[in-house]
């Protein structure tokens, strides 16, 4: 009885470690686009950036999964720093509508987002 029992929890433990495993975000290729960005600093890495950023939010999407925690505010991030101020609180919008505990954090980038340039002053 013992031998049956030992060898039941030995194949379980086998076959559990052959299920896939389903991550709860879609990252796709974050890590590298990011390494190159902080790595090289060219314009070019920075829009490779941004287009991974926007891949990585549509194939969430079609998913049904959400993008990771961070992705969309770094892109409204991103969009700030080149003037795009309408597509940054679209982005941060949406990481807020994700992730309800990012509202400090996106309602002072949207401040700053919202404020006039210091040119027009």
């Amino acid at each position: 009885m013992k031998e049956r029992l030992l060898l039941l929890a030995v194949m379980v433990v086998m076959v559990s470690g052959c299920v896939e495993r389903t991550s709860m975000y879609y990252w796709e290729n974050y890590s590298n686009s990011l390494y190159h960005v902080k790595k090289d600093g060219t314009p070019e890495a920075r829009l490779e950036h941004e287009k991974t950023l926007l891949a990585i939010i549509a194939k969430a999407e079609a998913k049904g999964v959400k993008p990771p925690p961070g992705v969309c505010c770094e892109l409204g991030f991103h969009y700030l720093g080149i003037g795009k101020k309408e597509e940054a609180v679209k982005y941060f919008d949406m990481e807020q509508t994700a992730f309800p505990e990012s509202a400090q954090l996106v309602a002072a980038l949207k401040k700053k987002a919202l404020a006039p340039s210091e040119e027009t002053l």
